[in-house]
């Protein structure tokens, strides 16, 4: 399975390099039979995703989702896992806590045109706090990753619907990752391998984590949708199960403001006492950015990836280095031996 997700990201990122994100890209507006075009919703207009409200024969509101459905559409298989984990969420209760209800998109339906996928959800109510302050961010992603525990202990039955990305995924994947960014960023390619290498070294640490539970991959403020009470949380397509902290370092990956950075997660996410526990987060951040870098993001968001690379590697280099635990187990001993 790795194997075949290392040639179909290297095929899709050598297409993406060569023609750039313009070769994924919907036009606008997306005629779709059945439905009538209101307003664009796309954010970023270099995004392949074409995000857009409409209307349905009834009258009603629906927002749709689309990209198109090439096979080496990396986005296009995201979109179809989206679908596939909200109607899996539709199926349990939403959260209620404190008087807040927290839940996901109701999914309507899905379908095909002649070039594309479209996801059609109803549309939520709410606005994105992009200027929130650092108390309020706090907040909201206390409350969506709540309602992510909550979905975790509820679907437990269904959990194999949902991918699982544990230790032998990360550590099998990091030649591809490190491969993509070396050849993608020339500048920063002693940067990239000396990532790399920390990732290597310190595999055990990955290996010896067991606090797996659901994931969201990209919970950011524009993801996260408030009106009065109501807490909706968007784009499911990245939803995974993994370790608990990758949450936080993902949402690092979306601030992209130093001082803001500084001020809302990071102190919290740091603030550990074992040099072990310390150590696997800022693993977690250089294996997040380092991936990042593999995105084909904008300039200005490469940055901001580069800058947590090194403050990753930075803060690790100042852990004093403690011996690798062995496992107890006579093989591996007499290996070590």
């Amino acid at each position: 399975m790795n194997i075949l997700y290392f040639i179909q990201k290297l095929i899709a990122f050598s297409i993406q390099a060569v023609d750039g994100l313009r070769f994924w890209q919907s036009p606008e507006p997306l005629i779709i039979p059945g439905y009538t075009y209101i307003k664009t919703t796309r954010v970023n207009s270099k995004s392949p995703f074409f995000t857009a409200t409409y209307k349905d024969v009834h009258k009603k509101l629906v927002h749709i989702k689309a990209c198109n459905r090439h096979p080496m559409n990396l986005h296009y298989h995201n979109l179809q896992h989206e679908a596939r984990m909200l109607s899996l969420l539709n199926k349990i209760k939403p959260y209620k806590t404190n008087g807040i209800t927290v839940s996901a998109p109701k999914l309507l339906r899905t379908l095909y045109t002649p070039t594309h996928f479209c996801v059609v959800t109803l549309s939520a109510s709410g606005n994105s706090l992009s200027q929130a302050s650092p108390s309020a961010l706090l907040t909201l992603h206390k409350y969506s990753t709540a309602y992510l525990h909550y979905a975790y202990s509820e679907l437990w039955k269904k959990m194999s619907f949902i991918p699982y990305k544990g230790r032998r995924f990360y550590i099998s994947t990091l030649p591809l990752i490190t491969f993509l960014a070396f050849w993608s960023h020339p500048r920063e390619r002693r940067l990239i391998l000396r990532a790399a290498y920390e990732l290597l070294v310190n595999a055990y640490i990955m290996f010896s984590q067991k606090n797996i539970t659901l994931v969201h991959g990209d919970l950011h403020v524009e993801n996260i949708l408030v009106d009065s009470n109501q807490i909706t949380v968007l784009d499911m397509g990245q939803l995974m199960r993994t370790f608990s902290e990758y949450e936080y370092v993902t949402t690092f990956s979306s601030i992209r403001n130093k001082e803001l950075f500084n001020q809302t997660l990071l102190g919290r996410f740091t603030q550990v006492e074992d040099a072990n526990s310390l150590r696997y987060r800022l693993l977690l951040i250089i294996l997040c950015s380092l991936h990042n870098l593999t995105s084909g993001a904008p300039q200005k968001n490469n940055d901001w990836y580069l800058y947590l690379l090194r403050y990753g590697l930075t803060k690790l280099k100042k852990i004093p280095t403690q011996p690798m635990r062995i496992p107890n187990n006579k093989i591996l001993q007499r290996i070590a031996l």
